[in-house]
């Protein structure tokens, strides 16, 4: 059974800054898992009971918001 993920990375303009989203997904009950160094982007988790769909088309609203990502697992395949 696999459920659709509630971790999101979203990705920013550095010169917009991410204030704003922060802001936002706070008000989305949203919890900061990781704030990349590397380049320009979060990974935040959400409520089970949140619509992630909704979710993610509000943060894409953002100003500065370039795109949002479920998180997935990928598995190499082995030879």
């Amino acid at each position: 059974v696999s459920s659709r993920s509630h971790t999101l990375i979203v990705f920013y303009d550095a010169t917009v800054g991410k204030r704003k989203l922060l802001k936002a997904v706070k008000k989305l009950k949203g919890t900061i898992l990781y704030d990349y160094k590397n380049f320009n982007g979060i990974a935040a988790s959400f409520p089970q009971n949140a619509n992630i769909n909704s979710v993610m088309a509000t943060l894409r609203k953002v100003k500065g918001v370039l795109s949002v990502e479920q998180d997935k697992v990928l598995q190499l395949d082995s030879i």
